[in-house]
């Protein structure tokens, strides 16, 4: 016996309100919704396909806490989004719209946590960019850095200063979000590196004029910091002609080109 074909749903373009859709979807016998074709199954395309696949899962299960495949498709040249959505097992999801959710602290735990890691990160490394947030912190991608960094901005937690090359991000208190005087923006904007990054790129460098065989543990463990933030200040610090290693990983050293501070680090 053949089993039913999926029922299929069909939008031009994506938006969040389609979560209904989705949500629909599972609490019945599960299905498919294409990105990019019209209802009489025509392709019609659709921008930032990639961008897409990647951000729709993770909005899907920190919206609604199930687990959607996201697929590109092509037909005849046009490329869609093709999202298989289960059955979800009790098929009881609420009917919800996205755009009246409460954000925090009704959202997940775990996108909680991940927006943290990110903010956390940020406040020692604020010249990262998406990319180098997410090869430091594990189990992240690309495509969910970003989905968290948009969040985070719009949330007023986060700011980006200057352009993406050669700015830096502002991770905002409540307090800094109620009153930031127009002046300390123009000082931040004028600035290089901020700060908080210099100070902690001065430390590692002043740990390691004393203990050339430091590991990349025992900095982070030394200076209250997390490994990946160690791991990230080394690279730009090797980066900028300041550090060198030596010798393997195990068994060699550090060695600092650079001359020590001028200013004392706070």
């Amino acid at each position: 016996m053949t089993p039913d074909a999926p029922h299929v749903e069909r939008r031009s373009s994506w938006r969040d309100e389609h979560l209904d859709c989705i949500c629909g979807l599972a609490n019945g016998r599960g299905g498919v919704l294409d990105i990019g074709r019209e209802a009489r199954r025509e392709a019609i395309g659709t921008t930032d396909l990639r961008r897409l696949a990647e951000e729709i899962p993770i909005k899907v299960q920190s919206v609604l806490n199930i687990v959607v495949n996201v697929h590109v498709r092509s037909d005849r040249g046009r490329d869609y989004l093709r999202i298989a959505v289960p059955a979800h097992p009790d098929r009881a999801l609420p009917q919800m719209s996205p755009r009246k959710q409460p954000e925090s602290p009704d959202q997940p735990e775990n996108s909680q946590n991940a927006g943290n890691r990110i903010l956390d990160f940020l406040r020692e490394n604020p010249s990262a960019s998406r990319r180098e947030i997410a090869e430091a912190l594990p189990d992240t991608t690309e495509g969910s850095v970003r989905h968290q960094v948009d969040k985070l901005k719009a949330a007023g937690k986060l700011r980006r200063v200057g352009p993406d090359r050669g700015g830096h991000w502002a991770v905002i208190s409540q307090k800094t979000a109620r009153k930031q005087p127009e002046d300390d923006q123009k000082t931040t904007r004028n600035e290089g590196q901020p700060p908080e990054s210099r100070s902690l790129s001065n430390r590692i460098l002043a740990l390691l004029r004393r203990n050339p065989s430091a590991s990349r543990r025992e900095i982070a463990a030394t200076l209250g910091t997390t490994r990946s933030t160690v791991r990230y200040r080394l690279d730009k610090l090797r980066e900028a002609g300041k550090v060198e290693r030596v010798g393997p990983d195990k068994g060699g050293h550090w060695k600092v080109l650079s001359e020590p501070a001028t200013e004392p680090d706070q």
